[in-house]
């Protein structure tokens, strides 16, 4: 008996060291995932341009560029896949009559496919999906399509919700009510998240106080986690000097974590890598040349002030 067990200990540590070597047939492939080589696109507004831009961030330098062959149709924002691979345009004319969406190789510029409408544009590349948000007189629809085919996968009407970001990891989209755009107005004033998966629509109201919320988010930043929502906005009237704020909402437990007031909220907000500081960007008030503008650098897990740099 004890043999029988010694030789199946044997045969054991047989199949676990020559079972899956160099040489055998039947190993699963471990597939190597591919990263890109990093590029910053940004589009350019001037009624002369309206093209995008590819910047080498190591030698700080433009090295590439490209415009809509119909000279009536502008290049609009830009979406880039997380890997690093695609890279998403939508192009329209003046007054937003007509346009189409570009699908392009990241790295190249290649023209991989199109579609004949322009699209708001948010990579999911893990799941092999592009989500465009599709503005209607009856309503924003968001469209999951396939990638890189661009086929569409499915719509959802979802009124007067527009998204701002997403969070790849959970599937879903945050965003605001619209309260004066040409959709009908279904849904109250507030912040929400949509899961474009299960198609559900949540309200994520950012409480102030037990009896107010954050008027509007303007500028809304992910942590890395996908547990912290970074964002500049309006408190209710008079909680504050000016009436802005930037601050951090727990999305777990639906908490208020910090705030520090701004003069307005229409600037950019960044994390910094290692997620200790958030970055905010303060334009002041727009045509009063006292203030040019501060960027303030805030203790991430505090809101407290740790720099500030005058523009």
């Amino acid at each position: 008996m004890k043999n029988q067990f010694f030789f199946l200990f044997v045969f054991l540590l047989l199949a676990v060291g020559f079972g899956c070597s160099k040489d055998c047939p039947t190993c699963p492939k471990v597939e190597e995932t591919k990263h890109y080589r990093g590029w910053l696109y940004y589009t350019e507004s001037s009624p002369i341009l309206y093209s995008l831009y590819k910047v080498d961030m190591e030698t700080d330098s433009i090295v590439d560029s490209m415009k809509h062959e119909d000279n009536e149709l502008h290049a609009g924002s830009a979406a880039v896949s997380s890997d690093g691979r695609y890279l998403a345009v939508w192009f329209s004319d003046t007054y937003a009559t007509r346009g189409s969406t570009r699908l392009y190789n990241a790295q190249t510029l290649g023209l991989i496919g199109e579609l004949s409408q322009p699209l708001g544009l948010f990579f999911d590349a893990e799941d092999h999906w592009l989500l465009g948000l599709n503005g209607t007189v009856a309503g924003n629809l968001i469209k999951q399509l396939s990638l890189p085919e661009l086929t569409t996968l499915s719509v959802d009407t979802v009124h007067n919700f527009r998204p701002m970001i997403i969070d790849r990891i959970r599937n879903l989209l945050y965003g605001v009510a619209d309260q004066g755009g040409s959709a009908p107005v279904v849904y109250p004033r507030g912040f929400y998240s949509y899961n474009y998966v299960s198609h559900e629509l949540k309200s994520l109201p950012i409480l102030w106080s037990p009896t107010d919320t954050i008027k509007d988010v303007l500028t809304p930043y992910l942590s890395s986690n996908g547990e912290i929502l970074y964002f500049t906005g309006d408190e209710p009237a008079g909680a504050t000097v000016w009436g802005s704020i930037a601050g951090a909402y727990d999305l777990h437990s639906r908490t208020l974590l910090w705030y520090y007031p701004l003069v307005t909220p229409v600037g950019g907000i960044a994390v910094s890598p290692d997620g200790k500081e958030v970055w905010v960007t303060d334009p002041g008030p727009p045509g009063y040349d006292w203030n040019s503008g501060t960027i303030y650098i805030l203790d991430a897990a505090t809101g407290r002030y740790l720099q500030g740099i005058s523009m």
